[in-house]
C-alpha cells in the first residue's frame, strides 16, 4: 500500500508500466460548482466498471495544472508527492445535503474483463463479435472490395438477461469508434442520435 515515502513516479510505473510517461492522455476541466457532480459520476462509473481501484492522495500540487508527464517525473520535481487523500464537503442537494469530494487525488483503476461476465448460449457471443467487431476491424478491406460496412444487431430479451452488459463489452472492443448509447425514455431521440452519428462520420472522413 502506498505511503508518504513512496515516489509518485514509482507508483505510476507499477500500475501503468515503465513507459507510463509516453501513454496518450486526455484532459477535461469543469467549473468549481460541478465538482460534486463530477465526483458522483466518477464514483458511479467505478462502481459499475472497476474490478480493482485505489485512491491515493497527492500533496504539493499548489493549485497548478499538471498532466501525466508531470506525475511521472522522479524526485518530486513538480512538487507532487504521495500523501493523504484530502476531501471537502460540498453541497449536493436540499436540506444541507453534502457529499465528500476529493481535492487532489489519483485513481488507479483496473477494468474487469467484461467478456468473462457474459453468460450466453454457445456461439451467440462469437457471432455478435464477428458481426460488430469483425466488420469494424476489416472496415478498409470491405470497402476496398465494394462491400458496405453498415451493420446492425438486435439484442432481444427480458430485463436482466445481459443485453446492456453485452453492449458495454462490444463498445470496449472499439476504442477508436464513437459510440452513442440511448436507453429507456431516451430512445425517443433516436432520430437525433442518427443525425449525430452521420455528422461524426463525416467529420472522421
Amino acid at each position: 500500500m502506498e505511503g508518504r515515502g513512496d515516489e509518485l513516479s514509482d507508483v505510476l510505473a507499477a500500475h501503468l508500466g515503465a513507459d507510463a510517461w509516453s501513454l496518450p492522455a486526455a484532459s477535461r476541466s469543469w467549473p468549481p460548482y460541478e465538482h460534486v457532480n463530477v465526483q458522483t459520476g466518477v464514483e458511479q462509473w467505478l462502481a459499475r466498471n472497476a474490478s480493482e481501484q485505489r485512491l491515493i492522495g497527492l500533496v504539493g500540487f499548489r493549485h497548478r495544472m499538471f498532466g501525466l508527464v508531470d506525475l511521472c517525473q522522479p524526485g518530486g520535481e513538480q512538487g507532487l508527492r504521495v500523501g493523504g487523500v484530502a476531501t471537502v464537503e460540498m453541497a449536493a442537494g436540499p436540506d444541507e445535503l453534502t457529499h465528500p469530494c476529493v481535492q487532489c487525488g489519483l485513481y488507479l483503476v483496473r477494468v474487469g474483463e467484461a467478456r468473462a461476465d457474459l453468460v450466453l448460449p454457445e456461439g451467440v457471443l462469437e457471432g455478435v463479435e464477428q458481426h460488430i467487431h469483425g466488420v469494424a476491424r476489416h472496415h478498409d478491406l470491405l470497402l476496398a472490395h465494394g462491400l458496405h460496412v453498415k451493420r446492425g444487431a438486435l439484442l432481444y430479451g427480458a430485463p436482466g438477461t445481459g443485453k446492456t452488459h453485452t453492449v458495454r463489452y462490444l463498445t470496449s472492443l472499439l476504442p477508436d469508434t464513437t459510440v452513442v448509447v440511448l436507453s429507456g425514455s431516451a430512445l425517443r431521440y433516436i432520430g437525433e442520435a442518427r443525425a449525430l452519428a452521420r455528422d461524426l462520420q463525416d467529420a472522421g472522413g
